[in-house]
């Protein structure tokens, strides 16, 4: 996983937060175990940013959207000299987030690639749509004949309350290849 950015004008308050909890509770759990109070700000940064994030009672404080979970996905391609050609494709897509890390793997359904990202960053259009943009790298397991390792973009606008997504994406100048795709929460 990598970090991704987001504009949250919360984040700064919720580690204020939790460092005036960890600070609070520090004497209390001091009497039974002998810790400081910076131990347990680690101990509540991770609990919250590992696991309480997404969680629907911390929504409102996190402002992040929650698009963890596998996405079926249905792509077009066309190559950059000759957008007359179609290529239809059909990929598996997994999202693993938390509140400061973000990983996109695609594997296509025919096994013939697969994709990883290595940055991104997260956009709120409004309230249930946002932008997912990322770079990869992409990887042939069984490869056609114009099938190479490449580096691409992608971005996708997420319907969050549709759970569906739609986009494109581009590669570098190795493959000359550009495409649409369309997304659905499984």
């Amino acid at each position: 996983m990598h970090e991704y950015t987001i504009k949250r004008p919360l984040k700064e308050r919720i580690i204020f937060f939790i460092a005036i909890v960890a600070i609070t509770i520090a004497p209390i759990i001091d009497q039974i175990f002998p810790v400081v109070a910076g131990g347990i700000f680690v101990l509540l940064w991770l609990l919250f940013s590992k696991f309480l994030w997404n969680k629907s009672f911390l929504k409102w404080i996190s402002q992040t959207p929650d698009l963890n979970g596998t996405w079926n996905c249905d792509g077009e391609g066309k190559k950059q000299n000759d957008p007359s050609v179609t290529n239809p494709w059909n990929a598996t897509i997994t999202i693993e987030q938390n509140f400061s890390e973000i990983s996109i793997y695609m594997k296509t359904k025919n096994n013939s690639s697969q994709s990883v990202s290595y940055g991104a960053s997260i956009e709120f259009i409004n309230k249930e749509t946002c932008t997912l943009s990322y770079p990869y790298k992409n990887t042939p397991i069984k490869a056609d004949a114009d099938m190479y390792e490449h580096d691409g973009f992608c971005q996708l606008t997420f319907n969050l309350e549709n759970k569906t997504a739609t986009g494109y994406y581009y590669t570098n100048n190795s493959r000359k290849s550009y495409g649409f795709m369309n997304l659905s929460r499984n």
